[in-house]
């Protein structure tokens, strides 16, 4: 299973590899209530790509929505460009959506479809 991973990492990421605490994520059993590690050791990649692998290839159970609250705009925006980007890369465009939810930003429609699979950003004040 962490070899399915592995490919899936390396073909979101165009290349890169995964590092074990990132295989980890994805592949336990249930999903922990904390990862921690240092700024820049891809935590992002490990939440999204690794919810992206759980959800769609590992049959584990794994909840269809996907939602970060960070506390800086530039966070939201740059984690969506990222998540945006690896759902590219798989080819996922038309079964996971990417949605942001932040003040003076025109949201689309991202409610109309709950069962639909998403990624949603939104910005703590």
């Amino acid at each position: 299973m962490n070899a399915d991973f592995n490919k899936c990492f390396d073909r979101a990421t165009l290349g890169k590899s995964s590092y074990p605490f990132q295989r980890e994520f994805a592949t336990a059993d249930r999903l922990p209530h904390l990862l921690r590690a240092p700024t820049g050791a891809g935590k992002t990649a490990s939440a999204i790509i690794g919810w992206l692998w759980r959800l769609l290839q590992s049959g584990k159970s794994t909840p269809r929505r996907l939602i970060y609250c960070l506390p800086m705009r530039v966070l939201v925006e740059q984690s969506a460009i990222e998540a945006s980007g690896w759902i590219k890369n798989l080819g996922l465009e038309a079964k996971i959506g990417v949605h942001v939810l932040m003040g003076g930003i025109d949201a689309e429609q991202w409610y109309p479809d709950p069962v639909k699979p998403a990624i949603t950003r939104t910005h703590d004040r």
